[in-house]
């Protein structure tokens, strides 16, 4: 009979598995879990070193319970028979926490996540219900869900990313970040209100598509600013003081209101359209420079921008009520408003249309360069005449060439060359037919003399030996 010690030995031998088989049930590059079973084996595991991923075939519900930490990412894909997913003990995913074509999943249990690297769900069409609470995910993603709400989600060293959209349930998501590195995308929630209270920097803004968005602490935005599109009827945004890029409110047909009261300057362009419920564009007291230009259209009759001094790139106006462009017009003519200026309006007293094109700036060459340009162009011209003038000289003398010289250059007659040079009586001289140019040999001419009113290179060489002698006046 064994001793009772040596019996209580075996049985704990067998209830605790070996170190060596814990270590490698809890590591893994990538563990894959095809049932529920698979899964029971790791809950043993308080951390898992590796990636978890739930294989395509799974179906029903997976719970892993009793992790705390994954290592690794936990992902689960196109597994089109899983219902639920449970992770009870689970507080930290180094990696990614991927959800995606999950066509059946309708519940997330992770009561006790906290941090995860990246957060990225999509279509998840009946997911309705998630019990997580973040406070640290630097990267958020849920896109096409059925959620209705989060409880919370808190970054509480900032965030790089954040993207909701395209959930048409989800009514209420309050999120607590101080700065936001690359974008927020809130778009296609039409239900959704979305509040970030400590919000103090990001660097762009997307909200299209939505009811209402509250930025209370908002001082910042480094690129730029959109509102698409929303449903809403007023937006504030109380702490804005600049827009590095440029803002955009565009198809909101309800809204009736804007308050920017710190705005004092937008680095791109000022757009307000499509906001036919929109009578009156104020709200911005302190707005003094516009880096690009100021596009308003709609059915505004008054636009208020008292501390306006400097637009960059042009004033666009079109609104269907009756507009007063004079106040603009004076501040384009000062030189405030620089680019383009169109104002239409209905009434008779609006500047329907006055487009002004932009000032071209002044030369800045010193007199020494003008003068260094100017003289050789003078030159260039005198040259240029000089040839012109040369060249018609020289016409005229070929034409007159042309005349002495008769046909082919050569005199036939005694004639012909009384004809020519209107002198002398050449009384039956004949021209030798290769006569050319050279001095009158005869008729009383000495050799080298020249025929008054004929040039020397047009006198003729010889006469012919039988001519007889001739007069000239």
């Amino acid at each position: 009979m064994l001793p009772c010690s040596r019996f209580l030995g075996i049985i704990l031998a067998l209830l605790v598995p070996p170190a060596q088989s814990l270590a490698n049930t809890c590591s893994e590059p990538t563990r894959t879990i095809q049932d529920a079973s698979d899964a029971s084996v790791l809950t043993a595991c308080t951390t898992f070193t590796g990636n978890i991923v739930i294989a395509t075939a799974a179906a029903g519900g997976i719970s892993l319970n009793g992790i705390r930490t994954i290592t690794g990412n936990l992902t689960a894909a196109n597994s089109s028979d899983l219902e639920t997913l449970a992770a009870k003990d689970l507080a930290v995913i180094e990696g990614t926490f991927s959800l995606e074509k999950l066509d059946v999943l309708s519940e997330l249990n992770l009561p006790s996540l906290a941090k995860v690297s990246i957060l990225d769900w999509t279509d998840l069409p009946v997911l309705t219900t998630s019990t997580l609470v973040l406070s640290n995910v630097p990267i958020f993603k849920v896109s096409n869900t059925a959620l209705k709400s989060f409880q919370g989600i808190t970054f509480q060293q900032g965030a790089q990313s954040l993207n909701i959209n395209n959930n048409p349930y989800l009514t209420s998501l309050s999120i607590d970040v101080p700065t936001i590195q690359q974008y927020v995308v809130i778009e296609g929630n039409p239900l959704l209100k979305i509040f970030f209270d400590d919000l103090q920097w990001a660097n762009n803004i997307t909200f299209r598509n939505s009811t209402m968005a509250s930025f209370p602490s908002l001082t910042h935005v480094n690129t730029s600013m959109g509102l698409y599109g929303n449903t809403l009827t007023s937006f504030v945004a109380a702490s804005l003081a600049s827009v590095g890029g440029s803002l955009v409110i565009d198809g909101s047909t309800g809204l009736e209101a804007l308050s920017f009261p710190l705005l004092k300057s937008i680095g791109g362009s000022l757009q307000i359209s499509n906001t036919s419920g929109y009578q009156d564009v104020d709200g911005f007291d302190l707005l003094a420079t516009v880096g690009g230009n100021i596009s308003l259209s709609g059915n505004f009759s008054n636009v208020s921008l008292p501390a306006l001094t400097s637009v960059g790139n042009g004033f666009i106006v079109n609104t269907s009520a009756p507009f007063d462009c004079t106040p603009f017009l004076a501040a384009k003519t000062a030189g405030h408003i620089k680019g383009l200026f169109t104002c239409h309006g209905t009434s008779s007293w609006t500047n329907s249309s006055l487009p002004i094109p932009t000032t071209t700036p002044h030369s800045t060459l010193s007199t020494p360069t003008k003068i260094a340009i100017v003289i050789p162009l003078i030159a260039l011209l005198a040259a240029v005449v000089a040839a012109a003038f040369y060249y018609l000289r020289q016409r005229r003398r070929g034409q007159r060439r042309a005349e002495y010289d008769g046909r082919e250059g050569n005199f036939d007659t005694q004639t012909e060359l009384l004809e020519r040079f209107g002198k002398g009586d050449f009384k039956a001289a004949e021209m030798d037919a290769g006569m050319g140019c050279g001095e009158l040999v005869g008729c009383g001419v000495k050799q080298g003399e020249e025929l008054e009113g004929v040039e020397p290179r047009y006198l003729v060489t010889e006469l012919n030996a039988e001519s007889r002698p001739c007069e000239l006046e």
